[in-house]
């Protein structure tokens, strides 16, 4: 009698397989995750009549569920469905159900790292975690997303993070110098033309760049933390040493979570930079503001910022009359991002800047929109274990000044439009190093002719991130 119970028993799990071996975006058998690595022999299958519709709506599973709690199949639907109406817990509980039915199903245990993560449990996510890691029958991608995850827990485990990433590389640009391309410039509203020296020219840039954040855990429940950043970037010119140009910014704030499930993150900073021109000060900055960014949804995300910040130019004799631009810049953007699917995600950007200076021909008034598509997906014929990720954008900037340049052209009052558009590729040849492809196209026209041009850039770089 006790193994009849047996004998039914793995037929009725070796039914329910489709459902339970598989990652949850894609319904593929794995028979590798079944204990003995094999059907029941075809004798002890029993045709079975056609199985009713699984529930496609939460409340239809979770009755169904409760009606039948030793259906499997059930259970997995309900898990589904939990997950897309973001009640973590509620799938949680269904996933730990299926262990209880098989212990050996490795993509559940998996599953359910990921949502002890997203709980903020990182002590539970890390023991289902360091099973899948401990299983033989795990694909490559998971194995991978397994490691990776299990480093990110041990760093916010930790009372101290820190992040860094790195790029160095190669720029080559068709116009660096941005001049006006057909050569001719307005000067106190006359044309003129330019000398040799300032008319377009191409040619190729060394660059660098860093990013180092740390993050102080300051122990509250909701695991707020304390940041500190600092970026810098710096270029050196093949020919025009003129546009050298380093940038060195540093950031301090809190990051406050709220609500249950800690979907709204607030960080009030204050942040400092200094930039350097053909390697003489060109301004410093001061100032601060507050970052948001809510999950509304587990796929649809909000990213708010309010940023002002002073700039101080520096008068030198190259440019005598840069400290028109002094003032404060007052900026407010907002942002989206829709994970598509697995593999892809939309961001979409607006931005407002109000720039404030002493001379009315330098205070402006900005409107930026931008798109921004990324997929990521296998490495053509396995080149690398880790997936790469492309990405395609492009951008429209509106521009205001708010009054004219007489130097320039005492007639005219300056406004811009810009359009942009940029495709690249991120190719991780090992865990932590990439190589990274850019390519760019910018069309700027002006009410001025001296601010009309067009530039096309191509980028190679060698990336690192801890």
């Amino acid at each position: 009698m006790i193994g009849e119970m047996w004998r039914v028993l793995i037929v009725g799990l070796t039914a329910s397989t489709k459902m339970l071996a598989t990652p949850v975006a894609a319904q593929t058998p794995d028979w590798r995750l079944i204990p003995g690595n094999a059907l029941p022999p075809v004798a002890q299958v029993v045709p079975a009549a056609p199985r009713p519709a699984l529930p496609t709506d939460y409340n239809s599973a979770f009755r169904s569920m409760m009606a039948d709690p030793a259906n499997l199949d059930l259970t997995f639907r309900f898990a589904e469905l939990a997950m897309a109406a973001g009640d973590l817990e509620g799938a949680v509980s269904a996933f730990e159900r299926l262990l209880i039915f098989n212990p050996r199903l490795t993509r559940i245990r998996y599953e359910l790292g990921l949502l002890y993560m997203r709980l903020g449990s990182y002590q539970i996510a890390r023991g289902y975690f360091e099973d899948v890691a401990k299983s033989d029958d795990v694909p490559a991608d998971v194995r991978a997303s397994t490691r990776e995850n299990l480093v990110e827990i041990e760093k916010r485990l930790s009372a101290t993070t820190f992040a860094f990433t790195a790029q160095t590389g190669l720029r080559w640009q068709s116009n660096a110098n941005a001049a006006n391309s057909a050569g001719v410039v307005k000067l106190f509203g006359l044309d003129a033309t330019l000398d040799p020296a300032s008319q377009k020219r191409s040619g190729w840039n060394a660059y660098a760049q860093a990013s180092l954040t740390f993050a102080y855990d300051l122990g509250t429940q909701a695991r707020d933390t304390l940041d500190a950043g600092l970026q810098v970037y710096g270029t050196r010119q093949q020919d025009v040493s003129s546009l050298d140009l380093q940038v060195v910014q540093a950031d301090l704030g809190p990051r406050l979570r709220f609500g249950e499930d800690n979907s709204l993150m607030l960080r009030p900073f204050v942040l400092g930079s200094a930039v350097t021109l053909d390697d003489s000060r060109y301004f410093v900055s001061y100032g601060g503001g507050i970052s948001a960014d809510m999950a509304v949804t587990p796929i649809f995300g909000i990213e708010a910022e309010l940023k002002s910040r002073f700039r101080r130019f520096h008068v030198s004799e190259a440019r005598t009359t840069v400290a028109d631009k002094d003032g404060w810049e007052h900026s407010a953007r907002l942002g989206t991002r829709h994970v598509l699917g697995s593999q892809d995600v939309l961001r979409l950007g607006g931005t407002i800047t109000f720039a404030n200076a002493k001379a009315e021909s330098e205070r402006n008034l900005e409107y930026a929109g931008e798109v921004t598509y990324l997929r990521q997906f296998a490495s053509p014929f396995a080149l690398t274990r880790q997936p790469w990720v492309a990405n395609l954008g492009g951008g429209r900037t509106l521009r205001y000044y708010d009054g004219v340049d007489t130097t320039v052209d005492p007639s005219t009052t300056r406004y811009d439009r810009e359009w942009s558009l940029g495709a690249g590729l991120s190719m991780r040849f090992f865990d932590s190093w990439s190589v990274n492809l850019q390519l760019t196209q910018q069309w700027v026209r002006s009410s001025v002719a001296n601010y009309m041009y067009t530039n096309t850039s191509g980028t190679i770089g060698l990336g690192y991130a801890f």
